[in-house]
């Protein structure tokens, strides 16, 4: 066979260079193969008139140093992640979750036909998440170590992937290497990696990034798959539809190839229609933007922040104020509005003059146009982590610059790097920092009280973690400032109540739980809970009594007011209505060691000391139990 020149620039959109490449040995059964889309990507055979592939493994070696350093410096940033704790949303989706400790198939059936975490947390529908959070309790239970861990490889696999689609864009390794770097040091993912609850994002990235490059090659079914784990992850994989038809129409070697997005047609609508059976009514969210009008009159300091934050980056702020409120026009849009312009002067030079960087130019302005819908449907006015996508593009456009460097003759290639060492270091300081906000929960919400408009709720949550890290003083004034700021929410008199009993304050403590439980606000339970220790402390055990009812009446499967309120009846001699009340809460809980405890004392008090007995050996092969797990 003879050879034939080929110009990347035509296969892969990437910077022209000229290169001899071979034709492939062919055979029939090698060609009927070939026709099929899954044996493709087997086979290595060109795409579209493309040059021909090396074999996975000579690849692989090539790649090999690459890779291993990019795993290194992921690992090394993020391993203090490894002794971080649980914080904010993963107490609901994890250590208080019953949905992934649900055995075999029952809960996998649970997780595919629920909606995220709990019934009453069904504002989302992502399969996918759900079920690595049940193979983590299989092998971790709630050691917050290997949550944390999973997380860690998650990222470190987005890495890769984004390496292999940047190398697909320039075939340069040095450049692409030194774009993943950038990737992999940017501190967005703080808020995805450090925070288990963040895992979607990952998930959905590495979905969107498999389809890609699947999409690339060829191999429609993988490219179908991927898509369906990256919609199974998070809601945004959408936008993973649009961005491979875009790019397919700006390679030209990809018009073949528009018969594979079938398959990725039939699963987006095989989604809508599951997304639409699970979530029956998409959760209203209390500061979402009021109306697109709005949304429209801030979109100019929204782009601007966005870029400022993938190009300026700086130490996490979580959540960024909106400027626009009642229709009045912030000092800041007026700046949004210039940036805007530079923006689109240098996107539109960046799509006339090199060919090669309209691919990640178009994937950089399809994603930063894709969470526009958020303003509208969530709380948050902007959320870091939602760059993650952007952030690709950025390091398209950067890994084509450096490529162009690198190509250039008259450059020597040690510059490159001395550029990019310092902000390498920059980058990781950044990513360290904003990484120790999440170490628990009082390092989190006091910087979200910090950066973030004050809210009651907020500084309530703020003074429970201080009150969990035994800070009781200044749990006590936190609450009082959650007291300030909403009287009328219960949340901020419970914490002060609750906080005022472990001091031994009894008086102000039954005080702040008299006025929670007059606000009859959505802690009800847990204010009327409150009272009754505050008064079973107190010795007004008739009083105490009334208030525990008063919280199983509400809430019937309420352990922790079943087993208090057995104590108090055993208080008052009454043995029989205490036995009662702890076999509740054994049947409530049976993983729960102190309720048969509290069982067989009442037993013996009862004069049956065989089933004490029988009850302390439960409870003992139940600890031993969980010490194991």
């Amino acid at each position: 066979m003879g050879e034939r020149f080929v110009r990347n620039e035509e296969v892969t959109g990437s910077i022209p260079v000229s290169s001899t490449t071979r034709s492939p040995p062919t055979s029939p059964t090698r060609s009927l193969l070939a026709r099929r889309p899954w044996c493709r990507l087997l086979l290595r055979q060109p795409l579209a008139g493309g040059p021909y592939r090396r074999s996975i493994w000579r690849r692989g070696l090539a790649h090999g140093p690459s890779l291993l350093l990019l795993w290194g410096v992921t690992l090394w940033l993020y391993l203090p992640t490894l002794g971080y704790r649980f914080v904010w949303d993963d107490h609901l989706l994890v250590v208080d979750s019953t949905v992934i400790r649900a055995p075999g198939l029952r809960g996998l059936w649970f997780l595919l036909t629920h909606g995220l975490g709990e019934v009453r947390l069904s504002a989302y529908y992502r399969p996918l998440q759900s079920l690595t959070y049940w193979l983590d309790w299989r092998l971790w239970h709630l050691r917050p170590l290997g949550y944390h861990l999973t997380n860690l490889l998650w990222h470190g696999l987005d890495t890769t992937l984004v390496y292999a689609l940047l190398h697909r864009w320039t075939r340069h390794q040095r450049a692409s290497l030194a774009a993943a770097l950038l990737y992999a040091l940017h501190p967005i993912h703080t808020a995805t990696v450090a925070y288990i609850a963040g895992r979607a994002d990952l998930l959905m990235v590495a979905g969107l990034l498999g389809m890609m490059l699947a999409a690339l090659r060829g191999a429609g079914g993988v490219a179908a798959l991927c898509f369906a784990a990256a919609l199974g992850a998070k809601e945004l994989a959408v936008v993973g539809l649009p961005l491979t038809i875009i790019l397919n129409a700006l390679v030209p070697s990809g018009r073949a190839r528009w018969r594979l997005l079938a398959p990725c047609l039939v699963v987006l609508a095989f989604y809508a229609l599951i997304h639409a059976h699970v979530i029956l009514e998409p959760r209203a969210w209390e500061n979402a933007v009021a109306s697109w009008r709005t949304l429209a009159w801030g979109l100019p300091w929204i782009m601007a922040t966005d870029l400022q934050l993938l190009l300026l980056p700086r130490p996490s702020q979580l959540l960024h104020r909106f400027p626009v409120v009642g229709g009045q026009v912030a000092p800041d849009w007026l700046w949004g509005l210039v940036v805007c312009g530079l923006a689109g002067a240098g996107a539109r030079w960046l799509w006339r003059h090199p060919p090669a960087a309209r691919p990640p130019l178009a994937w950089l302005g399809i994603s930063l146009v894709a969470t526009w819908p958020l303003y509208v449907s969530v709380a948050t006015p902007v959320s870091e982590h939602w760059l993650i996508l952007p952030l690709i593009g950025l390091c398209g456009l950067v890994a084509l610059g450096f490529a162009r460097w690198l190509r250039d003759a008259s450059k020597d290639f040690l510059p490159g790097w001395l550029l990019l060492l310092p902000v390498a270091l920059a980058l990781a300081t950044i990513t360290r920092t904003s990484m120790a906000v999440w170490q628990n929960d009082v390092t989190l919400y006091a910087h979200v009280t910090r950066w973030t408009p004050p809210k009651a709720k907020v500084f309530a949550n703020y003074a429970e973690a201080l009150s969990e890290a035994q800070q009781e003083a200044t749990a006590m004034e936190v609450a009082a400032q959650a007291i300030t700021l909403d009287p009328r929410e219960d949340a901020g008199w419970i914490q002060l109540g609750s906080s005022s009993l472990h001091q031994q304050n009894l008086p102000q403590a039954q005080w702040a739980a008299e006025e929670a439980v007059a606000r009859q606000g959505p802690f009800r339970t847990v204010a009327y809970q409150l009272l009754g220790y505050t008064l079973w402390h107190r010795q007004r055990l008739r009083e105490a009594e009334a208030a525990f009812l008063h919280a199983v009446q509400i809430d019937e499967t309420n352990v922790d007011a079943w087993i208090p309120l057995g104590g108090v009846y055993g208080d008052q001699g009454r043995w029989a209505e205490a036995l009662r009340a702890w076999e509740t809460a054994v049947r409530l809980r049976p993983d729960l060691p102190k309720s048969y405890l509290q069982v067989a004392v009442a037993e013996r008090a009862l004069g049956h000391p065989e089933r004490a007995a029988a009850y302390e050996r439960m409870a003992d092969r139940l600890v031993q139990h969980l010490k194991r797990r």
